[in-house]
């Protein structure tokens, strides 16, 4: 009897072996996340068969994503890297993997320059509670970032001083504006930290009377890093000695592409910007900057499409606007279309 039913047993077992195939091949297709190149999305078999990691898996994936939802390392690593049996790829535009569909809706909108400028923002800040707050990481948009820089902070850094017209590689063939504008308005101070505008004062602009383009500067005071705006409380003008041995790359900012952005704020004057406990106003005269409604202040660079804006013209002083243009480094904007 035990002979007869043999057969049947490894028959049973046969099936038993098929179902289990089966199962894994559905898991694999499971895995894929239908629009992968190549091998689907990290699909890990170990020796002994299926592997079931409890969860362990998942944490692991999360922990390797910064806080913006960018992998550290690889796009789509499951966590077990002591296995050496895993096979990785890349999703292609549109995927919508679970993965995925995480990093779009975790990315914060500030941080999209591919490298971060700003060393500090690599290092943790706290709130007023004394909280860690957890840095950027490697995509970040630097000294203007909302995400890892406080609204407003201590200044004190060197930078040379340069005309923002033609500062930007990105705004060479647009055609420059005809207009006399304040000097401040054209004037940026660029560190290795990032690219500062400054408030348009009576103040900064007697600080800065006797500093002419090209100067290398040791600036004090307070920054708006929503903004790249500086307000100072003392700049001095290094001499050629203590000049040569500051090390200042301004062409990584010279040379960025920007991003495409459509904003929408109010084009709003020195009184009217909200830019914390920064000393503001119009004794200048009315110099305009695009504010949005998360605080962000964005800098015109001066050109023949945001010549109005920076005087309020045209109906714009003051009025909410949409525009559409580049973001480059201390939220400057060059303007390449006003729609309203």
């Amino acid at each position: 009897m035990c002979c007869q039913l043999k057969p049947s047993l490894k028959l049973l077992v046969v099936g038993m072996f098929m179902f289990v195939g089966l199962f894994a091949i559905s898991g694999v297709a499971m895995a894929h996340c239908g629009s992968c190149d190549g091998k689907e999305a990290a699909v890990e078999m170990h020796h002994g068969g299926l592997h079931e990691n409890d969860g362990k898996g998942d944490r692991e994936s999360h922990d390797e994503h910064d806080e913006h939802g960018h992998a550290e390392s690889g796009d789509h690593d499951d966590g077990h890297a002591e296995s050496g049996h895993t096979e990785k790829s890349k999703c292609k535009a549109g995927c919508t993997c679970a993965k995925c569909e995480a990093k779009k809706a975790e990315k914060n909108e500030d941080c999209e320059i591919k490298k971060c400028p700003l060393k500090a923002a690599e290092k943790e800040h706290h709130d007023e509670d004394g909280d860690a707050k957890v840095a950027c990481g490697k995509e970040c948009s630097g000294a203007t970032c909302t995400k890892c820089m406080p609204k407003v902070s201590g200044f004190d850094q060197v930078g040379v001083v340069k005309q923002l017209t033609g500062f930007f590689d990105a705004a060479d063939n647009e055609t420059p504006a005809m207009r006399k504008l304040d000097k401040l308005t054209d004037m940026v101070l660029v560190t290795e930290k990032g690219v500062y505008h400054f408030i348009e004062t009576p103040d900064n602009k007697a600080a800065l009377s006797s500093v002419e383009i090209g100067s290398m500067v040791a600036a004090k005071g307070k920054a708006y890093n929503h903004g790249g705006l500086v307000y100072l409380d003392d700049v001095n003008v290094l001499s050629q000695k203590e000049a040569k041995k500051q090390k200042i790359d301004t062409s990584k900012y010279e040379s960025i592409d920007g991003i495409k952005v459509v904003l929408e704020g109010v084009n709003g004057c020195q009184c009217q910007l909200d830019v914390d406990e920064l000393p503001h106003n119009c004794k200048l005269g009315h110099l305009h900057h695009l504010q949005d409604e998360k605080g962000r202040i964005f800098n015109y660079i001066p050109t023949a499409k945001s010549a109005d804006l920076i005087q309020g013209k045209q109906g714009t002083h003051g009025q909410k606007i949409k525009v559409e243009g580049l973001r480059l480094p201390g939220n400057s904007l060059l303007v390449t279309k006003v729609v309203q």
